[in-house]
């Protein structure tokens, strides 16, 4: 499903910046953030629905990767598995 973009990318100075409702992210304050975010969620092209499925998927993975953590005894494996639920809780983040 395709959906109407709410950001652009404006050229402002030397940067660029992103322009949602007429309003410029111009630093990294609360509506700058909400810009931003709102700008990387467009791109991803995911829509409302698909980036729910993913959260859950990763929840699932991450719950399974803590369990074989917590039962694996081999170092090597544990260290990877660790590495990869840090990588998902990065990616959940606010979920």
């Amino acid at each position: 499903m395709m959906f109407e973009r709410l950001t652009q990318e404006r050229w402002i100075g030397d940067r660029k910046r992103w322009v949602a409702f007429d309003a410029i992210c111009l630093d990294d304050g609360i509506v700058g953030k909400a810009i931003n975010r709102l700008a990387a969620y467009e791109d991803s092209g995911l829509s409302p629905e698909e980036v729910h499925k993913l959260v859950k998927v990763l929840k699932q993975a991450r719950e399974s990767l803590q369990a074989a953590w917590e039962d694996e005894g081999s170092t090597t494996v544990g260290k990877q598995i660790l590495e990869t639920i840090k990588a998902i809780d990065e990616l959940l983040k606010g979920e």
